[in-house]
């Protein structure tokens, strides 16, 4: 984490405190923020590289927070909130954000998923040579970083891109749970199958022209994903 800038967003002040003293040893700069309002300001400002983020905040939200970050940014959020629920880290997760971490929690623990997406997202910006995937409808050019439908870009979240960027690089061949969980959440904390479920229904939700008649992210059950790119017989009905 070291020379990385973390924007910490909580009006509890303890807990800002607590995450903030956590970030710094190791070694990376916080700026924090009691509320949505300035901490909007704080992340135009500062343009951190990871945002940690309350849920339960007075005026502006964490939701709100989350949803107008990532109208402008592709950078890593994590939700620190003491709210439990399935469909709570779901919320969060199709609003964009990499991690939904619950209150109390290990200190050590948080750490590590910190670590984690940063480390995902570097892994994002670094060249994938010759790994591409163009048919006319889907282009992913990850030697770019760049995802397009019909021509537009598409703006994924740095969670979303490492998956889809593990599945393009093995296409034709099944991505096992484990396998996906291992990538994308080295430290071994964070993933779990129904993570995986969420973000593939999130990456269908802007890739695929019919999410529930998936083309290209084909689950298998029990067992994983796998990327298919579209042959010739498909591009024919796809069109």
């Amino acid at each position: 984490m070291r020379d990385k800038t973390i924007l910490v967003i909580d009006d509890d002040e303890q807990m800002r405190h607590l995450v903030q003293s956590l970030m710094e040893q190791e070694g990376a700069r916080v700026i924090t923020a009691p509320e949505g309002e300035s901490a909007l300001r704080q992340f135009y400002r500062h343009r951190p590289d990871l945002v940690i983020v309350d849920m339960m905040m007075p005026l502006i939200s964490g939701w709100e927070v989350c949803r107008r970050i990532r109208e402008l940014s592709d950078v890593p959020m994590m939700m620190l909130t003491a709210v439990q629920g399935d469909q709570e880290t779901i919320r969060a997760l199709a609003l964009g954000c990499d991690d939904y971490v619950t209150k109390p929690f290990c200190p050590s623990v948080l750490v590590a998923r910190a670590r984690v997406l940063l480390r995902r997202s570097n892994l994002e910006h670094e060249p994938h040579p010759g790994c591409s995937y163009h048919d006319g409808y889907l282009t992913v050019d990850l030697d770019a970083q760049c995802v397009r439908v019909e021509g537009e870009p598409v703006r994924l979240t740095p969670t979303e891109f490492a998956l889809l960027s593990m599945l393009v690089r093995r296409a034709g061949k099944v991505c096992t749970f484990a396998q996906i969980i291992d990538q994308l959440w080295p430290e071994g904390v964070g993933g779990s199958e129904a993570a995986v479920h969420t973000y593939i229904w999130q990456l269908r939700q802007k890739l695929e022209r019919d999410p529930h008649n998936p083309q290209y992210l084909i689950g298998l059950r029990d067992r994983g994903y796998r990327f298919d790119p579209l042959s010739a017989e498909k591009l024919s009905t796809f069109s």
